[in-house]
């Protein structure tokens, strides 16, 4: 039974002496610290319609295109502008969110307003002039950017009044 016994132990002493120099390796560890900011959600609010304005057109039509930055239209084709090319307004719209946060704004490249059933297709959307606007917000609300576009007329559009909506979206960048 001593034999057994020393043999146990001799067993248990070689596999303590073979573990601590196959687990010889140290372990490191540290903290890693972790953190979040919820920051307000982005808003874009419309203040003023895009108005191209009342117009006449003979044959085929044409197009009426409202500057965003001068609020001066410009028609073409066979579109003319009654009141002149300051006979309709830019839309505006202002942003709200995060201080100093960049926030980018879109617009589909076009959209419709309707007359009845008869739809008159608006594209060319500008924001300031820009295809899209990028802005870094100095406050939490900045105010008064204006959109443009283009309105094209086509030679069957009955005479009425043409209203619809397009979308300006916005989100952080």
């Amino acid at each position: 039974m001593k034999k057994q016994t020393r043999k146990v132990l001799l067993s248990a002493a070689t596999l303590a002496a073979l573990s601590s120099v196959a687990g010889g390796a140290q372990a490191a560890t540290d903290a890693l610290s972790m953190s979040a900011k919820i920051i307000a959600a982005v808003q874009v609010t419309a203040q003023n319609a895009l108005d191209f304005g009342s117009l006449t057109y003979t044959g085929a039509g044409g197009t009426v295109t409202m500057d965003a930055t001068t609020g001066n239209r410009a028609a073409g084709g066979n579109v003319s502008l009654v009141g002149g090319v300051a006979g309709g307004d830019p839309g505006t719209f202002d942003l709200k969110g995060a201080k100093s946060a960049v926030v980018v704004v879109t617009m589909p490249a076009t959209d419709t307003i309707k007359n009845g059933t008869k739809a008159l297709v608006v594209d060319k959307f500008t924001i300031g002039g820009a295809t899209k606007l990028t802005k870094a917000l100095a406050t939490v609300t900045s105010k008064g950017f204006k959109v443009g576009g283009r309105l094209n007329v086509t030679a069957a559009a009955p005479t009425g009044t043409y209203t619809g909506t397009v979308t300006l979206t916005a989100a952080y960048q």
